[in-house]
């Protein structure tokens, strides 16, 4: 028979294994709510939003370029003669 301080002892691990499984379980839907959110799962995830505006972003200063290039050249126009 076990004496009283190992019943205690058992409850208390007992006790402390369901905590760690319900704190596993709320990791792992958490560590899929995030996975979900940057893959994507069928919709955009972060990393191909991110990717987009980054692509966007280089063809905005591509315009930019040109623009200021137009600009310089039609003072340069303007203004050599």
């Amino acid at each position: 028979m076990p004496d009283e301080n190992e019943t205690e002892r058992r409850v208390d691990l007992a006790k402390t294994l369901t905590e760690i499984d319900t704190n596993l379980k709320n990791n792992t839907k958490l560590t899929d709510e995030l996975h979900k959110a940057v893959v994507g799962n069928g919709q955009d995830g972060l990393l191909t939003k991110v990717a987009v505006l980054k692509a966007s972003d280089k063809r905005q200063w591509y315009f930019i370029g040109v623009i200021v290039l137009a600009l310089i050249g039609a003072a340069v126009r303007v203004f050599a003669f």
